[in-house]
């Protein structure tokens, strides 16, 4: 039962820095296609649109950063003789 805990928390821990860093780099592709056309955008409004892009993301972001959290744990795990993969 330890094992299995300490595997749920790395699978949270990776899948939280997963999904942080691909919105990151997703938000930064998004800011710079908009910034691209800046016909009468201003900062305030950039500020606005953030969540919307945040939002419109998770449904990329999240079934990735799971797949990457379980990969890198798990592979992890047979490497360190752990469980048989």
């Amino acid at each position: 039962m330890l094992f299995q805990r300490r595997l749920l928390v790395e699978l949270l821990a990776n899948a939280a820095s997963t999904l942080l860093i691909l919105s990151v780099v997703l938000m930064l592709a998004s800011i710079a296609q908009v910034l691209a056309h800046p016909e009468g955008l201003t900062l305030p409004s950039l500020a606005r649109i953030l969540p919307i892009f945040a939002f419109s993301q998770l449904d990329i972001t999240l079934p990735i950063s799971v797949l990457v959290s379980v990969v890198l744990t798990y592979g992890r795990a047979a490497a360190d003789n752990e469980i048989d993969a």
